[in-house]
């Protein structure tokens, strides 16, 4: 085999690996600019991704990274009810370094994980746990394999480099939030919703650093009205 030979082989495996990695690069440089499970610490740019639209149904993948990343010692536990309501800036918890730990549809199988693998990691001071119908009821449950990938989610482990399932779980949704067809999808969508208003639905949500998260609604929508509904709703598919 001739030189030249050697030399166009060369160059076409290169023109091939730039051909394959330029798109991923766009891919991953385009959600990680979104970033529309606030997951990568993209920062808020308004009118671009600053209304995380689709944030609140992926809280179980964002908080246990958000905790680990934090100095937080006392922890907040329970449903949304208590994720939305228990602000750890109050001044009556502030001294405490509450972080809000609360995540949609929490059982307290997730709760007790939460509270297992915090004290595994750091030592936890003082536990909010807020408990109500919801908590208990027996005829609403997460999908299994949503228990599962948030369960391992939770390292046991004092350092989280001890724990290969935590960095197994790590890696798969990391590399989910940047390179997979449904985080590009969740981008897109998070672009195009950054001006738009449906009086009917929720419209995005905002998660502070302390875990304490704010639905925003449309103004169409009365605070009293969104409260009348949910209630409805509970009471004819969740508490009985």
């Amino acid at each position: 085999m001739d030189s030249g030979s050697v030399n166009n082989g060369t160059r076409y495996g290169l023109l091939l690996l730039c051909a394959v990695l330029f798109p991923l690069a766009l891919l991953a440089g385009f959600n990680f600019i979104i970033d529309p499970y606030q997951l990568l610490g993209a920062p808020a740019i308004d009118g671009v991704n600053a209304k995380k639209t689709v944030l609140f149904s992926k809280l179980g993948l964002t908080k246990p990274y958000a905790f680990y990343g934090s100095d937080h010692t006392s922890l907040i536990l329970g449903s949304s009810r208590a994720g939305a309501a228990i602000d750890p800036a109050h001044p009556s918890l502030a001294a405490d370094n509450f972080y809000n730990y609360a995540t949609p549809g929490a059982r307290p199988r997730q709760d007790i994980e939460k509270l297992r693998s915090a004290i595994a990691t750091r030592a936890i001071h003082k536990v909010i746990y807020s408990v109500d119908f919801f908590t208990f009821n027996s005829f609403n449950s997460l999908p299994e394999d949503y228990a599962a990938e948030f369960s391992k989610r939770l390292s046991k482990h004092s350092s989280l480099w001890d724990s290969p399932v935590f960095l197994q779980q790590a890696l798969r949704d990391y590399g989910t939030a940047l390179w997979s067809y449904t985080a590009l999808r969740d981008s897109i969508r998070t672009v195009r919703q950054q001006q738009e208003f449906n009086s009917s639905a929720l419209t995005y949500a905002t998660v502070f650093d302390n875990g304490l998260w704010v639905m925003h609604y449309t103004g169409q929508r009365k605070q009293s009205d969104v409260f009348t509904q949910m209630e409805q709703s509970y009471l004819q598919t969740n508490w009985f």
